[in-house]
């Protein structure tokens, strides 16, 4: 419940009586709730990024890995990145279609530019970052979109993008920027790639 509901809902109760006693055990209700619930986020918040640590771990345990047939390779050999289209919100008409920016899903416009299911991934601000597309998508100009996933599997080739360290290949001097041709030069092994097979 916000802060403001349940200020509400105690004073309604209280029918803001005026005994300062009653006020005092008012304001002991509420600031042992609050504390609770910074308490809650706080944990919630450390759990996130535990999780995210966790998964990156887990991520870069299975793709160095090598095994039988796996090879050294480039993003570039094994799917095509493009640049996502410019727009801004004044052109945005209503829509349900998620314009997606190097930061995720912004904001939502009527017309679809890729197809769903995709992978963007941040070019420009927040480099590197992977967001996974359920539904027909505007890949916004800040990121880079796989246009052709060479016959690979397409949640594979998230997880991938996912546990590349492309923030390395910053560009970018007041802002960071990831180029595209860098991007699809970056090498990485342990990985049996569709395209490469025979």
């Amino acid at each position: 419940m916000r802060r403001q509901g349940l200020v509400k809902t105690i004073f309604i109760h209280s029918q803001f009586q005026s005994h300062l006693p009653e006020q005092q055990r008012i304001v002991a209700i509420l600031d042992e709730a609050f504390a609770g619930i910074a308490t809650a986020r706080a944990a919630a918040e450390q759990n996130r990024q535990n999780a995210r640590a966790l998964f990156e771990s887990h991520l870069q345990s299975v793709f160095s890995q090598r095994g039988e047939g796996w090879l050294e390779t480039t993003v570039g050999d094994q799917l095509t990145l493009q640049r996502g289209f410019d727009i801004t919100k004044d052109q945005q008409n209503d829509g349900e279609v998620p314009v997606v920016s190097s930061g995720g899903v912004k904001s939502f416009h009527d017309t679809a530019m890729a197809k769903a299911p995709g992978v963007v991934i941040g070019r420009k601000g927040t480099l590197g970052k992977s967001f996974y597309l359920e539904s027909d998508f505007w890949p916004h100009d800040t990121t880079l979109w796989v246009k052709d996933f060479k016959g690979n599997e397409r949640r594979f080739v998230y997880y991938l993008l996912s546990g590349l360290n492309l923030k390395k290949l910053d560009t970018g001097t007041a802002n960071p920027a990831l180029n595209r041709n860098l991007g699809i030069r970056f090498k990485f092994s342990g990985l049996r790639c569709i395209s490469s097979r025979s």
